[in-house]
């Protein structure tokens, strides 16, 4: 008997670090919510390393945001990663508004 899968195609996958990530939504702090897994390193016996949701460092570093940005320290993680889901990455928009006429 061969069990079936049943379930969404975004639900418990690692991001592959040769393709573009997905979309960071506001439940990037669950692995269930969404493609979101850490890629992980291939080890010795076979599996993969880092089955965990990205830490806020890597999503700063996916969306886009600077190095020299910081959260407010009164933000929660949960917050911030809220914040992040329901925002649109920064090189994105400048990317947008150099593209309109001047």
């Amino acid at each position: 008997m061969v069990l079936e899968s049943k379930g969404y195609d975004t639900t418990y996958k690692r991001i592959e670090w040769d393709k573009p990530a997905p979309t960071i939504t506001m439940a990037n702090g669950s692995v269930s919510s969404q493609n979101n897994v850490h890629p992980g390193r291939l080890k010795e016996d076979g599996t993969y390393s880092d089955a965990r949701v990205l830490t806020l460092k890597e999503i700063f570093i996916l969306t886009g945001l600077p190095d020299s940005w910081t959260p407010p320290e009164w933000a929660s993680e949960n917050l911030i990663r809220q914040v992040i889901g329901e925002g649109v990455p920064p090189k994105l928009i400048d990317q947008l508004l150099s593209t309109m006429p001047r």
